[in-house]
C-alpha cells in the first residue's frame, strides 16, 4: 500500500463521521493491539526490518 492509498482509506473513514475516533493497530498473528502514532519517512533495515524494501519508506510506530 503507498501512503496515497492509506490516506484515501482514512479520508474514507473520516468522511463517514468517524474522524475522532482513536486509531489503534492489532498484528494478525498474535493478536496483540497497540497505539499507533510518530508517522516518519525513513530508509532504516535492522533485524526487526523490515526485509524487502530497498530506499526509503513511511515508518507508522505502534506500540505503547
Amino acid at each position: 500500500m503507498t501512503l496515497n492509498q492509506f490516506i484515501e482509506c482514512l479520508q474514507k473513514l473520516k468522511d463517514a463521521g468517524n474522524g475522532e475516533l482513536p486509531v489503534y493497530a492489532r498484528h494478525g498473528a498474535s493478536g496483540d493491539c497497540s497505539k499507533v502514532r510518530s508517522p516518519h519517512v525513513t530508509a532504516e533495515t535492522d533485524d526487526q526490518g523490515p526485509f524487502d524494501v530497498q530506499g526509503s519508506y513511511i515508518s507508522i510506530y505502534v506500540g505503547s
